[in-house]
């Protein structure tokens, strides 16, 4: 049976999607992984035609990136994110998969010190 193997591999994808990596850990991720992390929104979003923050956890920080809609977050929100990995112009990013993999988590936490972003 051919289906067995096709479920198997569904099942796995389906569980890595599910683990959330620290930013550190994503970062040593390469260009086009697929990931999920939680992070405080450290930055307001530069735009309203697409959705651009910085996000930070004690080991690193982000740019959450995406393309097709702007999501309404606020400096404090403890996001998750599942998304791919980007470089642009030296910048590493986590590009969402959609904008319903965007999760806050909580609201209204303490930022945390800044982290440098490359």
């Amino acid at each position: 049976m051919k289906i067995k193997p096709i479920l198997v591999l569904m099942l796995l994808l389906s569980v890595s999607f599910g683990q959330v990596l620290t930013i550190a850990e994503a970062r040593a991720t390469d260009v086009g992984d697929t990931v999920t992390v939680e992070g405080i929104v450290t930055t307001p979003s530069w735009s309203t035609g697409y959705t651009s923050y910085q996000i930070q956890d004690a080991t690193a920080g982000l740019n959450l990136f995406y393309y097709s809609t702007y999501v309404p977050l606020a400096l404090g929100d403890l996001v998750q994110v599942t998304g791919y990995m980007e470089s642009y112009n030296g910048l590493l990013e986590i590009i969402a998969l959609h904008d319903s993999t965007i999760t806050v988590v909580s609201s209204g936490n303490d930022l945390p010190a800044a982290q440098p972003l490359t």
